[in-house]
């Protein structure tokens, strides 16, 4: 593990030292042979990032910071099945499709409540107790994913529920349900996890704002319909040694309500952040680490629950910054605060966001390594778009040290205003930054973003040199205008283990009017390969990459490789348009075109046909035109092999390979999407989601549904 941990940061051989130290730190789990490693997943690690430490100071100040490591195994680490279980080919409920391959692959979906809903802010919990290893049902302590149902609790539905046995690889029922309880309150924001896996933590709404702490115990008779009725209600001080299953509830100070903010945990301090209605930032601490004589509790002097304007705004999802000691939170006024994590002292931005409904909705992306700050802003209060009529959906980039006052620096991504005038646009919520990125030492790669906020939702490029945010490149319009259908967060997933090479890609949803095959103008998640093109690296047959086409005009396409190799040490002169070949190294790339959600059309026969026209064949692979022409009277037989032309009359078709895009119909679009390990087998890594309507789920009928579906083998 040392070795691919040194090979993936790449610093010199003190800091790594450091840093290999940090890891054992991290670990927290009883000493000996079987001591396992946990690797919790939640919002916040999509929130809080950090890119390639540029020197060793800092890189020894992010060696104590355990997401650090996380995203650095989450990243890399290949998952593998436990020995005593077959391979997780997760094959599932739904099984994968041979020729026209339009959706992701669902695994398995399983009813969490009638009208269980958490909104698109909101993101389940998985937890992994071995990095390296996929563990089933049948082990002492196998993997789990939390979701919060958003529902009111009762005898006869959960508030918050978990399940294991998540392979399909795995034996028995998959999944199972791990637990599930009814702990008499409303969960609408995001789950935490212990390092060890043994506690949940989370905010519930009874009129006002409770801090659960939760011990889970197995269970082999509760389900979301049918919930074991408030765990063990023990007081703060019992909690510390109380027998699982068993909860304490801490009322938050002032009576304040949280229905916006979920808690961002700090492993290394064992405190616990998290907003209110009235925009107070309370701290509590101890949390998981709590004893007798100090158990969990909400700190009330020095500052806190620390007041930020006053101006009544809910607060969103806070982050604490370790290398300034400083909490940074957004309310949805459309203000960012930073507050002093030691006396609770208040810093107000300058106004980011003027949407009266969701301004700051999901609160901002921190890159640790190089103090950078990224809010989202729906609508900047502006007329500079829509040609200079309308307000920006807006990303503001601000330094970690922003004074009284800053509004940073602001790139539009689209529109903010709907065509009537009068409705509110809809959120703009957080972005995925590429592998580029985060290898970067100085902030430098692309981040991927779904704005528009006023219309129908695009899904932009943000190019980023040494934390500069360039113009915007359109990625993909991803749904018509009509209903005004929204964006979910952008979850980026990289897999450096997939069979013929790296890939990458990003996974969204819409509300409505989903464009792309087989989503039927409905709720989708959708997911586009934005695989980076890199210098003298090796390539297979098939693999895609994402580029930018042209520096004058820029547009991003898709490349499929149609003759492996290793790409040149300097980047090609990329084509703007498709059916054109592109000698790289002794990698010959065919540009394939734009990016796109719409469906293709089939082959026509007769038909005029222009260089890089696409169309999908029988067998499921897009065909570019190499060669323009007309075709012929009758269908041609296409040749199967990906960068082999088929003649059709004066036409010259070259197979391109499966779509690089995925759809999954999904009522209502998706919660926010967290990523899973990666693996080396197909099928074998994850994402998970929570459905926002009801609909038909694989397991337990109508509902909202919880969701495990394949990163891999996608197409």
């Amino acid at each position: 593990m040392k070795r691919v941990r040194t090979r993936i940061v790449q610093l010199s051989a003190a800091a790594s030292a450091l840093l290999a130290l940090a890891w054992v730190l991290v670990g927290q789990a009883s000493s000996g042979p079987s001591t396992r490693v946990g690797l919790p997943t939640d919002w916040s690690h999509r929130h809080l990032v950090f890119s390639r430490p540029a020197n060793d100071a800092i890189a020894r100040e992010l060696a104590q910071e355990p997401r650090f490591w996380q995203q650095q195994l989450r990243r890399n680490q290949v998952l593998r099945v436990n020995g005593n279980e077959k391979s997780p080919t997760l094959s599932a409920m739904l099984p994968m499709q041979t020729k026209t391959v339009t959706r992701l692959r669902k695994d398995w979906s399983v009813n969490l409540g009638s009208s269980a809903s958490v909104g698109q802010a909101v993101f389940p919990a998985k937890f992994s107790f071995d990095v390296t290893t996929a563990k089933c049902a049948s082990d002492p302590q196998p993997d789990f994913v939390v979701f919060p149902t958003g529902v009111l609790s009762s005898g006869t539905q959960a508030s918050i529920v978990a399940y294991d046995n998540l392979y399909s690889g795995c034996t028995g029922t998959v999944p199972s349900t791990f637990w599930a309880y009814d702990t008499s309150g409303q969960v609408l924001t995001s789950p935490v996890i212990s390092l060890d896996g043994t506690q949940v933590a989370f905010v519930q709404t009874i009129g006002s704002a409770q801090l659960v702490l939760l011990k889970w115990a197995a269970s082999n008779t509760e389900t979301s319909t049918s919930p074991l009725h408030l765990p063990t209600n023990v007081s703060p001080s019992a909690y510390t040694t109380c027998t699982a299953p068993c909860m304490t509830l801490i009322n938050l100070a002032d009576g304040t309500d949280d229905n916006s903010s979920s808690i961002f945990y700090d492993f290394k301090n064992d405190i616990a952040w998290v907003g209110g209605t009235n925009e107070v930032l309370h701290k509590i601490t101890p949390v998981f680490k709590g004893t007798t004589a100090n158990p969990p509790a909400e700190i009330t002097t020095g500052g806190f629950p620390s007041q930020m304007s006053g101006l009544g705004n809910a607060l969103s999802s806070p982050l604490f910054d370790r290398i300034t000691q400083q909490v940074f939170v957004g309310d949805l006024g459309g203000f960012l605060y930073r507050v002093n994590a030691s006396t609770g002292a208040v810093v107000q931005s300058g106004q980011l966001d003027f949407n009266p409904a969701v301004a700051l909705q999901e609160g901002v992306m921190l890159d640790a390594s190089v103090g950078q700050l990224l809010a989202f802003s729906s609508s900047d209060g502006t007329s500079n778009c829509g040609g200079g009529t309308v307000a920006c959906a807006a990303i503001f980039a601000l330094s970690t040290s922003f004074v009284a006052g800053d509004t940073g620096t602001e790139v539009a991504v689209g529109d903010s205003v709907v065509a009537d005038g009068v409705t509110v646009p809809n959120s703009l919520f957080s972005g995925g930054f590429d592998s580029t990125y985060i290898n970067s030492a100085n902030g430098t790669g692309n981040l991927y973003v779904c704005g528009q906020t006023g219309a129908n939702p695009i899904v932009y490029r943000i190019p980023i040199a040494a934390t500069v945010l360039g113009a915007p490149l359109t990625v993909a319009t991803l749904a018509p205008a009509v209903d005004a259908p929204s964006c979910s967060p952008l979850t980026d997933v990289p897999n450096p283990n997939t069979t013929g090479g790296a890939s990458e890609r990003v996974f969204f949803s819409v509300t409505n009017n989903g464009s792309g095959p087989g989503c039927g103008g409905s709720g989708c998640v959708m997911s586009v390969i934005t695989t980076p093109w890199q210098a003298s690296t090796s390539f297979t047959l098939g693999q895609r990459i994402m580029v930018v086409s042209s520096t004058t005009v820029p547009t991003v396409e898709i490349l499929v490789d149609v003759a492996g190799g290793t790409s040149g040490a300097i980047k090609p002169n990329w084509p703007s348009t498709g059916g054109k070949f592109v000698t790289d190294g002794s990698v010959t790339w065919l540009v394939e075109g734009p990016v796109r959600i719409t469906p293709y059309p089939a082959w026509v026969a007769n038909k005029i046909h222009l260089k890089g026209d696409r169309i999908l064949d029988g067998n499921g692979n897009i065909e570019v035109v190499t060669t323009a022409g007309t075709s012929a009277a009758t269908l041609p037989t296409f040749n199967p092999t990906i960068g082999q032309p088929t003649t059709d009359n004066t036409v010259t078709w070259t197979n391109a390979g499966p779509l690089p895009t995925s759809f999954l119909k999904e009522a209502g679009g998706t919660s926010g999407i967290i990523v899973d390990n990666v693996s080396t087998f197909t099928g074998g890594s994850q994402v998970y989601f929570s459905t926002i309507a009801n609909q038909a789920c694989s397991i337990g009928g109508t509902g909202g549904c919880g969701v495990q579906a394949s990163q891999t083998g996608l197409n």
